[in-house]
């Protein structure tokens, strides 16, 4: 995302698994969906993002960041994503498992795009799929035979080569 801010000769750009709102916030509604659907109770769930709020602050502390390379890398995996997205001019591709907890914000993503004006936006979903493309079974469980990395790279250059095409033509 960042290089095809910084340079024109990128000509595509592939987001897989995105967090448009950055990480940390998907454990926290990680943990309300649990409670919400009786798999945790609400006190354990207010645990988990007190938890993720304290190690959010830990993460922004300069004292701990200039220690903890750790730190630095969940500091810049946090951060909200979207104004910079909105930044490129570059064909995108958002690919992501339905069942990966970031695909709600990802699902917004076209709303942001809309308003902008923006028209550089594709959306990818792999429906019954969790962060890394294994399918879930009817338990919500994944299916470690049921790997569909190499399906979902195929699908992202299959659409750089009709954005490819788009342009030629």
């Amino acid at each position: 995302m960042y290089l095809a801010l910084a340079d024109s000769s990128i000509t595509h750009v592939g987001l897989s698994g995105f967090s448009p709102s950055g990480r940390i916030q998907q454990y926290i509604r990680q943990a309300r969906k649990d409670a919400e659907m009786g798999r945790i109770s609400w006190e354990e769930a207010e645990e988990r993002m007190n938890f993720q709020y304290e190690s959010f602050k830990k993460y922004h502390s300069s004292d701990t960041t200039a220690n903890r390379s750790l730190f630095i890398s969940w500091k810049s995996f946090s951060k909200d994503r979207r104004a910079d997205l909105l930044k490129i001019d570059q064909p995108i591709y958002v690919v992501f498992g339905t069942s990966d907890i970031v695909s709600d914000d990802c699902d917004y993503l076209p709303l942001d795009f809309i308003a902008a004006g923006k028209k550089n936006l594709t959306i990818k979903r792999y429906f019954n799929m969790e962060h890394n493309y294994f399918e879930l079974d009817e338990n919500g469980d994944r299916d470690y035979d049921k790997f569909n990395w190499p399906k979902m790279m195929d699908g992202f250059w299959s659409w750089v080569e009709a954005k490819s095409d788009e342009k030629v033509n």
